[in-house]
């Protein structure tokens, strides 16, 4: 079909002995969609197939491209210890959209990942692991990296993990407590 990156499907599975799936969810201004933001290394996340900027087309088979966050948010919630999420990094993204081919989990050319039920980091040494592969594609291989997507104003700093970007969320929640329902409804929305 083309020569830009192809679709992924990742079912990403919880562990036992890890705290959620290891990715951040957002948007950016003046770009539509949900992408994934920060992926902890070690995580269901990046075993899984998922990369930082992923554009997320559907949520367990549902197109999610005119929800807004919370109802994401609900979507990936809504089976307990796992989620299907449709991807499309940014060259494929733009690719697709350039073409005007609208990206769906029925489309021939998706890449299946899928995070191991067992954590395949627990004892290891090394900083990489392949997501399982569930087709006849050759595997995709993860090194951890921190990464920020600049400095401007109207950018989300993505230097910190995942997991130090919930724990900063909820203390600017907790702060929140005084706020009016219309400057929680805002706050919320640039999110």
């Amino acid at each position: 079909m083309s020569d830009a990156p192809r679709p992924r499907l990742c079912h990403l599975r919880k562990w036992p002995d890890f705290d959620g799936y290891g990715f951040s969810l957002h948007a950016e201004a003046g770009r539509a969609g949900h992408y994934v933001g920060a992926v902890d290394p070690r995580s269901p996340a990046e075993a899984g197939g998922l990369l930082q900027d992923d554009r997320i087309v559907e949520v367990n088979g549902v197109n999610v491209v005119n929800e807004n966050h919370s109802q994401v948010v609900e979507r990936i919630k809504s089976v307990v210890s796992e989620a299907k999420l449709l991807v499309v990094d940014r060259e494929g993204d733009a690719d697709y959209q350039q073409k005007k081919i609208p990206v769906t989990g029925g489309m021939d050319d998706v890449l299946h990942r899928e995070t191991p039920i067992a954590n395949p980091y627990s004892g290891r040494q090394d900083d990489a692991v392949e997501s399982y592969n569930t087709s006849s594609d050759p595997p995709v291989s993860h090194n951890t990296a921190t990464c920020s997507t600049g400095g401007q104003d109207n950018k989300l700093e993505l230097s910190s993990s995942a997991k130090e970007a919930r724990e900063k969320m909820k203390k600017r929640f907790d702060k929140s407590a005084d706020m009016t329902l219309k400057d929680k409804y805002n706050l919320l929305q640039k999110l």
